[in-house]
Order: C-alpha cells, then sequence, then structure tokens
C-alpha cells in the first residue's frame, strides 16, 4: 500500500511554515523519504529568506546565512484516514 505522508517545513519564524502532500511507493523506507524531504529544503528555505534578512538587503555575514539555512527544518507523518480524505485532492505521487 502507498505510503501517504504529510511534510511540515519550518524556518523557525513565525508564518513561514509549509505543508506539502505526498504520496510515496509502498515499499518506500522512511530513510528514504527523509532523503527526498532534505533535498527540497534549500528550495523552501531560499523562498523566505527575506523574513530575516529583509527584502532589498543581504545577509551581514556567511555566518548569518549558513546559521539560517542550518536553523531549518523538517517533520512528517503518515497520514491518518481522516487527512487522506481532508487533503485528497494536495497529495502529489512521488
Amino acid at each position: 500500500m502507498a505510503r501517504h505522508i504529510i511534510v511540515t517545513r519550518s524556518n523557525g519564524y513565525c508564518g513561514c511554515d509549509s505543508k506539502e502532500y505526498y504520496v510515496f511507493p509502498e515499499g518506500t523506507s522512511d530513510i528514504e523519504i527523509d532523503e527526498y524531504i532534505a533535498e527540497g529544503m534549500y528550495d523552501y528555505a531560499e523562498q523566505y529568506e527575506y523574513t530575516v534578512r529583509g527584502w532589498d538587503s543581504d545577509w551581514e555575514s556567511e555566518e548569518d546565512e549558513e546559521e539560517y539555512y542550518n536553523n531549518c527544518s523538517f517533520d512528517w507523518h503518515e497520514a491518518t484516514e481522516k487527512e487522506k480524505e481532508d487533503y485528497e485532492g494536495e497529495f502529489m505521487a512521488v
């Protein structure tokens, strides 16, 4: 049976969390799911850089930029039957 996964990505700043919905093939391991989600973290984090450095500003230092990206995180869980129904049209096949 396919694995319906709900992912929450966060950069630690209010209003920047995002949820994504995926369907992984049967037999996909937790490690493979972690790796797949981790691959998209830079793209997620890049969208919200302005929350830290401002709209028209550059990073004050490389350390600030590195700290921001290192603080970004994700969490995921298997969707419940209710969540599968609630977000039926949202799930994307991997």
